[in-house]
């Protein structure tokens, strides 16, 4: 499963790059999208014995996506902040949506991101010192800067709330859909 992903991700990137590939978009709900890849991601929490919250907005609408994409955008996230945030951490979703954008980010509590790297892990096959330690291959964000790119987003790291750990956020144009 990991090898087929790691394939996925290498073509969606370069597909997409080359504008090879297009989007399937559709009125997606980021909501039940999020709390499916929270539920997905349980087991990795109990193992380790993290936290995994959500903090989502009251009626964020739905908003046009290519609803696998974005789904694989929320789960890399979620899971490189689960890889990266030491055990009895906390790892948080957020989605609000402000006049333009539906935004989504994923908070952790590690050891964060030093702001030299902040851009540089969205590159293919970048990955920062504690992450060549772990299993990765540096294929996960660029995935999501291309994906979210292509949905006319933007994705950004930063320095986590009350300056611990790493947040992760992207955003989509708001455009109601239903």
């Amino acid at each position: 499963t990991r090898m087929l992903n790691l394939v996925d991700s290498l073509l969606d990137v370069s597909r997409l790059e080359e504008g090879v590939d297009t989007l399937h978009l559709e009125p997606v709900d980021i909501v039940s999208l999020i709390d499916k890849a929270i539920q997905a991601s349980r087991p990795l929490t109990v193992a380790s014995d993290l936290k995994l919250i959500a903090e989502i907005a009251d009626t964020l609408p739905r908003v046009p996506a290519d609803q696998g994409r974005i789904e694989r955008v929320v789960m890399n996230l979620i899971d490189n902040a689960l890889r990266f945030t030491l055990q009895e951490g906390i790892v948080t979703v957020r989605a609000w949506r402000d006049a333009d954008w539906l935004w989504v980010a994923v908070d952790d509590s590690g050891s964060g991101i030093s702001p030299e790297q902040r851009e540089r892990i969205f590159d293919r096959f970048v990955q920062t010192e504690i992450g060549r330690r772990s299993t990765g291959f540096g294929l996960g964000l660029a995935f999501c800067r291309t994906a979210v790119t292509a949905h006319g987003g933007v994705i950004r790291a930063e320095e986590g709330p009350d300056g611990v750990g790493t947040r992760i956020a992207f955003s989509l144009p708001y455009n109601p859909v239903g």
